[in-house]
């Protein structure tokens, strides 16, 4: 859910959300179901970083599997503007 997010932003040019942002929100999320004690990610610890790079391969397989044609999958909005 984490890579579908990041990258549906990416693909509609939401240049705010970052994959910091992304990763600290879902981590957030995470320990509140598990009922955990809400504690900060830090961003250079170990697990930040295993997430950050399931993020790209798993957003590397998304993209492989459209085939990169998402314009051909979603029905663009602005499609008349950019064609």
């Amino acid at each position: 859910a984490m890579s579908c997010l990041l990258l549906s932003s990416k693909i509609e040019e939401a240049s705010k959300v970052k994959l910091r942002d992304v990763v600290l929100v879902f981590h957030r999320m995470y320990l509140r179901r598990k009922n955990l004690p809400i504690t900060f990610l830090d961003t250079n610890g170990p697990i930040y970083i295993d997430l950050k790079s399931e993020i790209y391969k798993l957003e590397r397989y998304i993209l492989k599997e459209l085939g990169f044609g998402f314009y051909n999958i979603l029905d663009h909005p602005h499609k008349f503007i950019l064609y």
